[in-house]
């Protein structure tokens, strides 16, 4: 995959955004027809290129960053 700022893949800023919108590993994975096994993987690829330990500090991460505003939204 082509990578995007912040050396995140498009999949994996996508993963962010959803993960931050609430959405569970197992939604992510229909969404995307993955695996359950597929999309942890993602999220712990986000978490370690982001040096983040927990999902909290991947929302806390989108919406500082501006990946999603307060209505939950895509910027």
């Amino acid at each position: 995959m082509e990578s995007v700022s912040g050396g995140l893949t498009k999949r994996e800023k996508e993963v962010l955004q959803l993960v931050a919108e609430g959405l569970t590993d197992q939604q992510l994975a229909e969404k995307f027809c993955l695996s359950i096994d597929a999309v942890q993987m993602h999220r712990v690829e986000i978490m370690n290129k982001l040096a983040l330990r927990h999902s909290g500090q991947l929302v806390h991460y989108a919406v500082q960053k501006g990946y999603l505003n307060f209505e939950g939204t895509f910027s």
